[in-house]
């Protein structure tokens, strides 16, 4: 019983590795366009934007979109390092829209807060 526990916790703790949350951010905010679902792995001013942003975009989701006018994202993880509590993670985001790609840098502050780490905040450029 407490081998299942000890292995439990274990895969428990792995799942919210800052990797994995600044990974999960990403993927749900530039690839699924999915503002909502990312907003759950941020705090602080990150969820401050992107508050933000869905007040701002609220009247153009109810007109919808249909996925053939969507753009094909795909990213890259550059580097992530942690130092403590706080973390720096720097993506490469290839947008590809008809014959046009477009390159961005995305850089994301991450906090462990409460013993969970948090996207903090982010920058495209």
């Amino acid at each position: 019983m407490r081998i299942a526990a000890a292995v439990l916790l274990l895969l428990c703790s792995c799942a919210r590795t800052p990797e994995r949350i600044a990974d999960q951010f990403v993927d749900r905010y530039f690839v699924e366009f999915d503002q909502t679902h990312a907003r759950e792995l941020t705090c602080g001013l990150a969820t401050e934007k992107i508050d933000e942003e869905i007040r701002l975009v609220e009247g153009v989701r109810r007109a919808g979109t249909t996925a053939t006018s969507r753009p094909q994202v795909y990213y890259s993880r550059r580097s992530l390092r942690t130092d403590g509590a706080r973390g720096r993670g720097n993506y490469e985001i290839t947008i590809r829209f008809g014959g046009d790609e477009t390159k961005k840098q995305a850089l994301l502050t991450l906090e462990q807060r409460d013993g969970h780490w948090c996207i903090a905040n982010f920058l495209v450029q």
